[in-house]
């Protein structure tokens, strides 16, 4: 870093005015392209909910977006390179870049582990021969970070069974689980973990399942166009007027006045 700010520091006034030149020209250019032919970059939205998954860890969260993904139009997210191999390729540098270095970090995961992944999975991008490639590397690139950022935000002081529960309950956040179904998938009786989980989290599984399932509430009200119905529906709550109240009871707000408050903040 020294020896590049020392150069381009050498450099400056000769480069200074052809580089501001030639990127305002490019940038009219493109802007008139744009407005002609209605091209908008569509991804911001998309990364900013993908990014508040990785920053929760949140696995369940990310393979429904994926899956939401599937069933859409392919986003637009602009002209970066002259080849589809290329263009491939510099976004997927720009987007793990991105998510190492602020939604993994901002989660809790080691500075220089996610660094580290970051150069890793930019080295593996190069050596790609094909966008398919590319894009299956960006699948797991995607999933390596939330479950990394999922380990470090379960608490090490956690019995296992508690641990197993959490993990089960967010893998399984759009479902209506039982307290019977995670007791039989940690293995132990319904009874125990219940005490288990009070005595570790000072709440019961089912308080639990709904904070999260708020949290969720919560990002899909700021990053999607899902209206509070299809919200309810998705989260398995029994009606919409029940959620709105336990809505409500958990934020202060209803989720209209949240999403209205959220969208003038922005």
């Amino acid at each position: 870093m020294k020896h590049i700010v020392k150069d381009t520091l050498g450099k400056k006034d000769i480069l200074d005015k052809s580089i501001k030149n030639n990127v305002s020209q490019k940038e009219v250019e493109l802007s008139l392209n744009a407005k002609e032919n209605k091209i908008y970059h569509g991804t911001r939205q998309i990364e900013q909910l993908m990014l508040d998954y990785i920053r929760e860890g949140d696995i369940s969260g990310i393979r429904h977006l994926f899956q939401t993904l599937s069933k859409q139009q392919p986003l637009n997210e602009g002209i970066v390179a002259e080849t589809p191999l290329r263009q491939a390729k510099n976004i997927f540098i720009g987007l793990v870049a991105l998510i190492g270095k602020t939604a993994a970090i901002e989660g809790g995961m080691d500075i220089e582990d996610a660094y580290r992944i970051v150069d890793i999975y930019t080295q593996e991008c190069e050596s790609a021969s094909t966008v398919d490639e590319i894009y299956t590397l960006r699948y797991y690139m995607i999933m390596e970070f939330t479950e990394r950022v999922r380990q470090c935000r379960i608490p090490q002081s956690l019995s296992t069974y508690t641990a197993s529960a959490i993990h089960y309950i967010n893998m399984h956040i759009y479902e209506n689980v039982s307290l019977d179904e995670i007791a039989a998938n940690v293995g132990i009786s319904r009874s125990s973990l219940t005490k288990h989980f009070r005595a570790e989290l000072g709440q019961s599984i089912g308080e639990y399942v709904t904070s999260i399932k708020i949290k969720e509430a919560q990002r899909l009200l700021s990053f999607s166009n899902m209206s509070i119905s299809e919200i309810a529906a998705q989260l398995n709550f029994s009606s919409q007027p029940y959620f709105q109240t336990i809505f409500k009871k958990n934020t202060g707000l209803t989720p209209l006045e949240f999403k209205i408050q959220n969208q003038q903040l922005k």
